[in-house]
């Protein structure tokens, strides 16, 4: 008797319906749309993060380079533009970097352009790609005589603004 029961209610099993099959569908497809979003809002803040990250990082590693060398200038004057957006300066030491002493080196932002450029023995490079909004150049001529830059770069509704004050080695009789 049992086994007629389950052998009737096997013979009786259509299948699933287009109803039952309408709502699997419509949830499968509210699953994958809500992980979607999830990825894409994720990939997205991953992407900005990246790109304000490179930018930052190429900043902060030309601030360091440009304090670097011009701790090492010369006892020849320390040059600063007119709009005060760039600095000129000779290195007269021989440098692990470059090899060479007398060297001319010279940061700035060119006019209605967002970057940060080094000139150095007759070529340009840009060492700040995009977002630079400002870049500024003073002295200080206070008894520990220095001299100050800030540069302030943007990306993706993001400032960062760096400043740093370089003490001047064999300028204005500071032996340091």
């Amino acid at each position: 008797m049992i086994k007629d029961n389950l052998m009737k209610k096997i013979n009786n099993n259509r299948g699933i319906t287009m109803v039952e099959l309408g709502i699997v569908i419509a949830l499968a497809g509210i699953l994958m749309y809500g992980a979607i979003k999830f990825f894409q809002s994720t990939f997205d803040v991953w992407w900005s993060t990246r790109d304000s990250v490179d930018v930052y990082s190429a900043a902060r590693s030309t601030m360091d380079e440009m304090s670097k060398y011009i701790r090492q200038s010369s006892s020849e004057p320390i040059t600063i533009g007119e709009s005060n957006e760039s600095v000129l300066f000779k290195i007269n030491k021989s440098t692990a970097d470059w090899g060479h002493s007398n060297l001319y080196i010279k940061y700035f932002k060119p006019d209605s352009e967002s970057v940060l450029r080094r000139y150095l023995k007759g070529s340009t490079t840009t060492l700040v790609t995009a977002g630079v909004d400002k870049f500024y150049v003073w002295f200080d001529d206070s008894e520990y005589s220095y001299i100050g830059a800030t540069l302030t770069v943007s990306q993706g509704g993001e400032s960062a603004n760096l400043s740093k004050k370089i003490n001047l080695r064999c300028q204005r009789g500071n032996d340091e």
